[in-house]
């Protein structure tokens, strides 16, 4: 005897210990087993009952179940969701038996199918026309029966996990879902399917395949998608339950696909293709099964293979492109498959490496191939590869890859026929394998390079091994000379063409024509890389000329003086700009106290090499002559106006030991320049030319005014000279300043005040030696009261400066011309 039967009831409501009722349920209870022994199946008896209220006076008895349960059934039918039964719905049309089942509903219901929606007998269900149909899990859990499902004009359809586990021991369990706007497929929806599964899917909007919806043993067409979905492991069965070889054979036929993901086919010995599709991106390791039957595109647009679309774990026994539109290849995209061909495709860029495959068989017909990288095919183990019927936009040296090694007792041949190639590199050709055991047939090859006489040369620089093979054999494009021979077509042999043309006997009406072909092949011999070189050498050479041009410009201006004399236009303010106004006769600098050293110093070696040559100019003077050295006070490199700002710097500049020299010199020439404007403006020879003069009149020295004497400075004793020196004064001017603007505006200014005695006067040494003298002594911080403190008009503001610090002082205006006069 087998197991005892347990008797399962559930979902009551309403019950009342009423020994009539609880009678009246067993006697329901002995006549459902009775009624299930007859039946002869010991798996499943249900007896589903409606108004029980009127029949036991129990508010409700939904569903009476006896079954022999295995512990894991019964948690599946626990967790079920109860739905009515079917074949009580106007809708539903049962036959005898029930083992057919066929719903129409109106277009707005919802329909839940869940457990016990179907009876046990029911061979083939049909349901259509619903809004929303939602197979929920356990819907099938007693439908062992069941072969087919169509499910038609439904909307929205939702298949839930584990469904069909029950569906075990059948030829084939067909499931076929059309005109609808969205199917999910949950997660183990099909894969516990004990059956060989063969489903179709058509005309629907959006499909969306979650992990592990389908068995090992698949027959899936996918029709007329708008929108696939694809998850990984969409396509894996995670344990499997038996030993036989899986057959997996999917179909995707007009469908759009975003993306497929990695590992989404790992069914091995899976057969998939794509026909009449759209793929945007093959996700790296999107086919990763340890082997593939085959893997076919057929006039299918795919943007992008990801580098290791397919695993380079995976064999693949066929990979197949057929009229198939390729926009980008990356690197090893395909690494090992017995069988690789390209047939009437276009592919705009292969990478680096794309297809480095091991495969005994290649073939590449009829394709266009826009962009090659480096080893874009790199067969090795190869047994045949024919390269037929393609156009190349360009061929570079190793895009192709194809060594070769004899196996014993296979045929082996490389094929290189009616193939178009647009443009060439050095040794393009090279690939070509040149050993005496293999087969090669090079024929009828069309290059877009113009006819020409230098043909064989020209080739020769593509294959070194099998140029003669192409030379007899390939064709070049006839340009306009072509007409002059009355040759037909746009290509011609290029042996014919040069027997020819190039050998031909020379033509009155062409013989110009073919020298100047002559003439011209020469320049086809420059390859786009000599003319780049060659176009950078000359942007290189312009630039050069031109910077040099620049720069002798700016050179020129700046000796001229252009630029200093846009300075009272614009003001420098960097080095850049000082470096422009500056010439060889001018001093740069905007004021006294911007003067450079260097320039200081070389405006004291040109005085004084002035000096040196007017005392030798002297000695041929005639006697009643004297020459009167005056500077130009046009030239003079003075400021507008002595500022108190100009003050306070020469005074800062003498507190600063490393500054102190250069700020004596400016005052020295400070005073000399007001010296020489003071003489200029009198007409008077100054004190200290008169030193350099000897003038031996002491009438003369007598007549300058008293006012004048402040500006003394302790010097040497001038030489005693002859008395032969005449007292005419020659008013030879020599210019000697480095042309400052606006000296007029530093006439002197008369005194009404009393003069301070000239014996509190600093003088810096002749000597140069400053570092040797001090200061007078005194208190540096003694503080002393202005001697004016309100200024009068007409008259400078003077201060009283200790004795220790009258290096520092400011240096007074020297006195007007008016007051002079007065």
């Amino acid at each position: 005897m087998g197991e005892p039967r347990i008797i399962n009831i559930f979902k009551f409501e309403g019950w009342k210990r009423n020994k009539k009722k609880v009678a009246a349920l067993c006697l329901l209870c002995f006549a459902a087993l009775v009624s299930g022994l007859e039946e002869g199946d010991d798996s499943v008896n249900v007896i589903s009952v409606e108004n029980l209220d009127a029949l036991l006076g129990l508010r409700m008895v939904t569903e009476l179940n006896l079954k022999n349960l295995s512990a894991p059934e019964q948690r599946t039918r626990r967790s079920a969701r109860h739905a009515e039964n079917l074949c009580g719905k106007q809708e539903c049309d049962c036959e005898s038996r029930k083992r057919t089942v066929s719903c129409r509903f109106r277009a707005d219901e919802v329909l839940d199918l869940g457990y016990g929606s179907l009876s046990p007998q029911v061979h083939h269900f049909d349901i259509s026309n619903l809004t929303e149909l939602r197979i929920l899990p356990g819907a099938f859990l007693h439908n062992a029966n069941l072969l087919s499902i169509v499910l038609k004009d439904i909307s929205n359809i939702t298949v839930g996990k584990d469904v069909f586990r029950s569906i075990k021991n059948r030829p084939h369990f067909n499931i076929d879902v059309t005109n609808c706007d969205e199917l999910t497929l949950h997660e183990h929806s099909f894969s516990n399917v004990g059956s060989p599964l063969r489903m179709t899917i058509e005309n629907c909007s959006g499909v969306k395949m979650k992990k592990s919806a389908f068995p090992s043993t698949l027959f899936l067409r996918v029709y007329n998608v708008s929108n696939l979905e694809m998850e990984s492991y969409t396509f894996y069965v995670e344990r499997r339950t038996d030993t036989a070889r899986t057959t997996a054979d999917m179909a995707f036929d007009h469908v759009t696909v975003k993306i497929v993901p990695s590992w989404s086919f790992r069914l091995s010995g899976a057969r998939i293709s794509f026909v009449n599709s759209v793929i945007d991106i093959i996700d790296k390791e999107a086919f990763r099964a340890i082997q593939l039957e085959s893997v076919h595109f057929r006039r299918t647009t795919i943007s992008r293979f990801e580098s290791e679309a397919f695993s380079g774990q995976t064999s693949v026994k066929e990979v197949e492109f057929d009229n198939v539109n390729v926009q980008y290849v990356a690197g090893q995209a395909l690494s090992a498959t017995t069988n690789f061909t390209i047939r009437d495709s276009s592919i705009n860029e292969i990478s680096n490496g794309a297809f480095n495959v091991s495969t005994a068989f290649l073939r590449l017909t009829g394709n266009a191939f826009r962009k090659l990288g480096r080893h874009a095919f790199a067969v090795q183990s190869w047994n045949s590869i024919v390269i037929d019927r393609n156009e190349f936009e360009s061929l570079k040296q190793d895009t192709f890859l194809t060594p070769f090694s004899k196996v014993e007792n296979i045929t082996n041949e490389f094929v290189f026929s009616d193939n178009v190639v647009n443009a060439t590199e050095v040794k393009a050709l090279s690939f070509v394998p040149n050993d005496p055991e293999l087969e090669v047939i090079i024929r009828n090859n069309t290059f877009q390079e113009p006819c020409h006489c230098h043909l064989e040369s020209w080739i020769l620089t593509l294959s070194s091994d099998k140029w003669k093979n192409f030379y007899d054999t390939s064709k070049c494009r006839i340009g306009e000379f072509g007409s002059c021979y009355d040759l037909e077509g746009d290509y011609m042999d290029m042996w014919n063409y040069t027997a020819v043309v190039c050998g031909a006997a020379p033509n009155p009406d062409c013989e110009m024509r073919r020298v100047g072909d002559s003439d011209s092949s020469a320049e086809l011999d420059l390859k786009d890389t000599e003319k780049t070189i060659l176009g950078v050498i000359f942007i290189g050479v312009a630039s050069s000329v031109v910077i040099m041009l620049f720069a002798l410009s700016v050179l020129w201006m700046r000796q001229k003086g252009v630029f200093a004399a846009m300075r009272r236009y614009v003001t420098p303010s960097g080095p850049c700009c000082l470096w422009l106004c500056n010439s060889s006769n001018l001093v740069t600098s905007s004021s006294i106290s911007r003067i450079n050293i260097h320039e200081y110093a070389e405006i004291q070696y040109q005085m004084t090499e002035q000096q040196k040559q007017t005392i030798l100019t002297m000695s041929g003077v005639a006697e009643d002559e004297v020459i009167v050295i005056c500077e130009d006070k046009a030239t003079q490199t003075l400021p507008e106006e002595l500022t108190q700002e100009l003050l306070q710097t020469l005074r800062e500049k003498l507190d600063d030991p490393e500054n102190y020299n250069e700020a004596r010199n400016m005052i020295e020439h400070l005073y000399d320049l007001i010296k020489v404007e003071e003489s200029c403006n009198n007409n008077n020879v100054s004190r200290r030319t008169s030193t350099i003069l000897d003038d031996e009149d002491e009438e003369e020295e007598e007549e300058i005014e008293e006012g004048d004497k402040i500006y003394d400075v302790i010097a040497k004793k001038p030489r005693k000279r002859s008395k032969k020196v005449r007292k005419t004064v020659t008013a030879n001017v020599k210019s000697t300043g480095t042309r400052a603007p606006s000296p007029d505006k530093l006439s002197p200014v008369a005194f009404n005040l009393p003069r301070a005695t000239v014996v509190t006067e600093y003088a810096e040494p002749r000597d140069r030696k400053s570092n040797e003298y001090c200061e007078l002594p005194g208190s540096r911080d003694a503080v002393i009261p202005d001697v004016l403190a309100v200024p009068q008009q007409g008259t400078p503001h003077l201060y009283a400066v200790p004795f220790g610090r009258m290096a520092n002082r400011p240096l007074p205006s020297a006195p007007s011309t008016s007051n002079e006069a007065s």
